[in-house]
């Protein structure tokens, strides 16, 4: 890991000369990961010496991943010469929107995408964000129609976004009669501040069902190794309401309130469910 120096733990800080640059690096005692803090820019000579250096020891074929957050405009650095495994980023400017979309183009299709926008940004139509296995985007300027209909992934993670009652009773509708999202295993949608679902709405229209009173919430852990370094989303789910699938019969837990929609889709059906339940019920 490879970052501007910043403040981290006082333990295990080692200073350090790197072709010919000094470096502070830290090593993690429980994770053994080595952050690596740049005490000056630029910070591309650095950074590609690293990186030829690791790739000379361990080869080229390295499941990268990088994350780039800076606290100013047009700041954003994503190495040309890295294909990452995973993409995190924090865009803040039109032009860094611009250099991403570019390098984005340019790589690999990434399995793990993560977007932080500011509200100034607007979000561009990029096909690699509906083919990544996990996408998770705060944007304030984009709908959930943009995305989540063309979305081929697992877990799709939308904040800040404009989401109406249709946007989700077309979801829940396709995925109940097997019309679409049958890869889907997860969406979490958060609302911005200036707009709520009506949940009545949602609600009348499915046939939503709801554990008994002392059964065991429906939980989820969403995979740890998926998770990016800043999320807006939790990792863990638990939700007592569900719906079934009518060809299969397998069963998505929901949550529904005025701001938020949550969907797990559970690696069992109804009968399986039922069947645990009460078996978890005769040994108590």
């Amino acid at each position: 890991m490879i970052r501007p120096r910043r403040e981290l733990r006082a333990e295990n800080k080692r200073n350090a000369r790197f072709s010919g640059s000094d470096v502070l690096h830290c090593v993690d005692p429980t994770t053994n990961y080595t952050t690596i803090l740049l005490k000056q820019s630029p910070h591309e000579p650095i950074v590609r010496k690293v990186h030829d250096h690791v790739a000379a020891i361990f080869g080229k074929q390295l499941p990268y991943w990088i994350s780039s957050h800076t606290n100013s405009q047009d700041k954003l650095f994503i190495p040309s010469y890295i294909t990452p495994e995973r993409v995190s980023v924090e865009v803040k400017s039109e032009k860094d929107a611009i250099k991403f979309d570019d390098w984005i183009q340019m790589i690999p299709q990434p399995n793990h995408i993560t977007v932080i926008a500011s509200a100034a940004i607007t979000v561009w139509d990029n096909p690699k964000f509906h083919r990544a296995q996990t996408l998770n985007m705060m944007n304030p300027n984009f709908t959930t129609q943009e995305i989540l209909p063309r979305f081929k992934g697992k877990y799709l993670v939308l904040n800040r976004a404009k989401c109406s009652d249709l946007h989700v009773m077309e979801f829940l509708d396709d995925w109940q009669t097997n019309k679409g999202y049958q890869n889907i295993k997860l969406v979490d949608i958060f609302l911005q501040v200036t707009t709520a679902f009506e949940q009545a709405r949602i609600r009348e229209l499915f046939e939503i069902e709801e554990l008994a009173d002392g059964k065991e919430s429906l939980a989820f852990r969403y995979p740890t190794e998926e998770c990016s370094q800043i999320n807006a989303f939790q990792k863990e789910y638990s939700h007592r309401e569900y719906i079934v699938r009518e060809s299969d019969g397998v069963v998505a837990s929901i949550f529904l309130n005025a701001k938020r929609f949550e969907f797990v889709v559970h690696d069992f059906n109804q009968e399986e469910m039922r069947g645990e339940m009460e078996d978890v019920a005769i040994e108590n």
